[in-house]
């Protein structure tokens, strides 16, 4: 409700390296394994998997509006993460901290965690935040 009208995001100003998140994530990797008790060995083979750093500002929320060809790449990234954890993990494998309301939802953070390390790797991209009102 804080953020910017969905109507005026037309007027944001668009560029092929402009990526806008809701909730753009400077330290996610720390911030995921101080909240989320448990997450890091997920995250550490997550990042084993892809070969990727941790190191980076991410984005939240998947809440985020990009060009198409980074969506695309985005996509094919993500999709080949998800078979990956999905099959290893399936839908109750995984194990960590989340609130008591939300232990239904333990894949939904993790896979979270994917456009984290995505975008954090995207060096070419700039990550800003959607604007507040």
């Amino acid at each position: 409700k804080h953020l910017l009208p969905f109507h005026k995001i037309p007027n944001l100003p668009f560029s092929q390296n402009t990526v806008w998140a809701a909730w753009p994530a400077p330290n996610w990797y720390r911030h995921s394994i101080v909240a989320h008790k448990g997450i890091q060995p997920y995250l550490d083979e997550l990042c084993a998997f892809t070969g990727l750093s941790a190191e980076g500002t991410g984005l939240y929320g998947n809440q985020f509006i990009c060009s198409a060809e980074v969506f695309a790449d985005f996509q094919q990234f993500f999709l080949k993460c998800f078979a990956h954890f999905h099959g290893r993990y399936g839908l109750t494998g995984f194990n960590f901290w989340v609130k008591e309301a939300d232990q239904n939802r333990l894949p939904a953070v993790f896979y979270e965690r994917i456009a984290c390390l995505y975008f954090a790797n995207r060096k070419d991209l700039e990550i800003k935040q959607i604007p507040n009102r």
